[in-house]
């Protein structure tokens, strides 16, 4: 059985839940600190979402250690996509141009692909940044 990490503490927990009948479940409490061990597992993946926007860092746990990442896949190729539209849109030497030129709807596609490499980057880099403070908390909370 794959061992789940508590999203409160960072301890290591042996379930997330029991399951009675096909219907019921129970949330277990983690061994070391008493809360549940992951209360997200009851909850939408929007909800999640707003959390790891928030930067709470019982989501971030959850979708990182406790959770099927098939979801956070296609969220993370949606934000990037959106991310890079907003700042393309948001370039003023855009704004006054007119849509006649082929020669600009080239400039605007190859505009969209530097601002998705841009955005792929920057979610990177912090999505690296999640993880390592995340480790490091979690190893402290181990030692």
């Amino acid at each position: 059985m794959k061992e789940v990490i508590c999203v409160h503490c960072g301890a290591i927990n042996h379930s997330l839940y029991k399951q009675f009948s096909s219907d019921i479940i129970k949330l277990t409490k983690c061994e070391k600190c008493d809360n549940l061990v992951d209360e997200y597992v009851e909850t939408e993946y929007s909800i999640i979402v707003i959390d790891m926007l928030l930067l709470r860092k019982e989501a971030l746990r959850h979708v990182l250690f406790n959770s099927n990442l098939k979801v956070a896949w296609k969220l993370i190729v949606l934000y990037i996509l959106c991310d890079a539209y907003e700042k393309m849109a948001s370039q003023k030497h855009f704004r006054n141009k007119t849509l006649k030129s082929d020669a600009f709807i080239n400039e605007l596609e190859l505009n969209f692909y530097f601002m998705c490499i841009k955005s792929f980057l920057e979610y990177f880099i912090f999505a690296t940044l999640v993880v390592v403070i995340l480790y490091h908390s979690q190893v402290k909370s181990a030692q």
